[in-house]
């Protein structure tokens, strides 16, 4: 299967839509020879395969978790949802701080 990657999505939001777990944001990483932290491209094309996506017959898991949740995933489909909360490196700086300039004023 494939998937392309829209504005503001994480490896994260891509594996609880398509397999229903975070813990499928591993093996999607892993498959596609990404890192799981990356800024992913809007239109890039990730591979899927059934290392991740088994639906039906079985359940794959990972350690004691389960990577697909079929629940999951069925109310992303029945809801038209599609997650996208990532946070861009060039965006950090908005929550990369607790204190701002003032605190550090206060405590001089």
């Amino acid at each position: 299967m494939k998937y392309s990657v829209l504005d503001r999505q994480s490896m994260f939001d891509i594996a609880l839509q398509t397999a229903g777990s975070a813990e499928a944001a591993f093996a999607l990483a892993r498959e596609n020879d990404l890192s799981l932290t990356e800024d992913l491209e809007v239109g890039a094309v990730l591979t899927m395969g059934q290392s991740i996506l088994t639906m039906g017959q079985s359940v794959l898991t990972m350690g004691h978790a389960p990577l697909l949740n079929k629940n999951v995933t069925d109310f992303f489909a029945n809801k038209h949802l599609r997650p996208a909360t990532a946070i861009s490196n060039t965006e950090t700086h908005i929550v990369g701080r607790i204190f701002d300039y003032t605190f550090e004023e206060q405590f001089e």
